[in-house]
């Protein structure tokens, strides 16, 4: 028979903690216990709760400010508010959470915030305590430009409905009217990429698009592009410059509604538009026309460029090479270079490609790039 423990209960120092936090413990150890347990007034499993619980201490732990802990009694309030501040600190707070509470203080400190949620008696009250924690998230999630860190914690179904229903509504950009937005003047079709230029993409678009694909957002932006000034839809947009309709529809309907702040999104892509109008406009169009055969740099050529640089010339290096001057010259997709087409194949992804982007682009782009310019010479004032 093993030895019991000789640890008396009673003997065991205790600190009298707030009649609110009991019942939270409470309730804690009946879910534990297999007993009967409530969320917002209705009857789930015990699993359901604890998933309930432990979405809510996710969201409590990465929304929580100063102004949130007015409610805890200091002897918790002191230590979370130290919790946060470490946090912060290190910037953690746009990260996904991949720890429980540290300890006890800050366990019964969160516990006691989310009970608000999880002990309401129905769903009206358990909406009213959870639509500020959300309401919360959103903006810090908004303001850092950071995914939201909760995404991918599962919740029952009566939690995510009550999540969904408090949830605010952004707008999509969809829906945004690009139309009457300031200096929004239409461009040419011709004078639109099918991925807006990548240095414009990164300094104005991509801030807004935080953890999105970055081809996809390019050719989202560029479809942005296209309705500017425009009435039109994104498959419209689409059309118009050209592009391929499913491609055009899932840069558009997979990412369109990811987009938290469409006003900004809008005032990005009409800072592009200005840009690219004082660089001069660029015939998108006929360079597609004119490059549409280029599935080889020409040996001599690629021979001029790589001889100084003393990189080496190989059939494979003079296929990508004119993938390269492809997507340079028409800000286009790798994977729609006319190097792609017919039988002979190259992964756009493959590890040759990468070797060349590596090792060789640098040494060779602007002398490729001042031939491959000779062939599209459309630079407009």
């Amino acid at each position: 028979m093993p030895d019991l423990c000789d640890q008396v209960v009673a003997e065991i120092p205790s600190v009298q903690g707030p009649d609110a936090l009991i019942e939270a413990q409470r309730r804690v150890l009946e879910a534990a216990d297999g007993r009967p347990v409530a969320l917002a007034g209705e009857r789930v499993t015990s699993a359901a709760w604890f998933a309930a619980l432990r979405f809510l201490t996710a969201v409590v732990r990465s929304a929580a400010t100063d102004s949130h802990l007015a409610v805890l009694p200091s002897g918790l309030a002191a230590p979370f508010a130290s919790r946060l501040a470490e946090r912060r600190a290190r910037g953690a707070g746009g990260g996904q959470l991949t720890t429980g509470p540290v300890d006890a203080l800050e366990a019964g400190a969160v516990l006691l915030l989310v009970d608000g949620v999880v002990g309401a008696p129905d769903r009206e009250e358990a909406s009213e305590k959870l639509r500020p924690w959300i309401e919360a998230l959103m903006a810090q999630t908004r303001a850092k430009r950071y995914p939201d860190p909760v995404r991918k914690i599962p919740r029952p179904a009566v939690l995510a409905e009550l999540v969904a229903s408090v949830t605010p509504r952004t707008r999509r950009v969809l829906d945004a009217a690009p139309v009457q937005h300031a200096g929004s003047a239409a461009l040419e079709p011709r004078h639109v990429p099918h991925l807006m230029v990548s240095h414009d993409y990164d300094e104005l678009v991509a801030p807004l698009l935080p953890g999105v694909n970055r081809q996809a957002a390019r050719r989202l932006s560029a479809l942005a592009l296209a309705r500017l000034g425009r009435r039109c839809t994104w498959l419209e947009a689409g059309d118009v410059i050209g592009m391929d309709r499913l491609l055009a529809k899932r840069a558009s309907s997979g990412f369109s509604s990811r987009v938290a702040d469409p006003d900004g999104f809008w005032a990005a892509v009409g800072e592009a538009a200005a840009r690219m109008r004082e660089r001069g406009l660029v015939d998108y169009a006929r360079r597609r026309e004119a490059l549409a055969d280029l599935r080889t740099v020409p040996r001599v050529v690629m021979f001029a460029a790589s001889r100084p640089a003393g990189v080496k010339v190989t059939t494979e290096r003079c296929r990508y090479g004119a993938v390269w001057l492809w997507t340079e010259l028409t800000s286009g997709d790798v994977r729609e270079a006319p190097a792609y087409a017919g039988a002979w194949h190259l992964p756009a992804t493959g590890h040759g490609w990468w070797q060349y982007r590596r090792k060789v682009e640098a040494k060779i782009s602007d002398a490729l790039l001042e031939w491959g310019l000779g062939l599209v010479d459309d630079r407009e004032e």
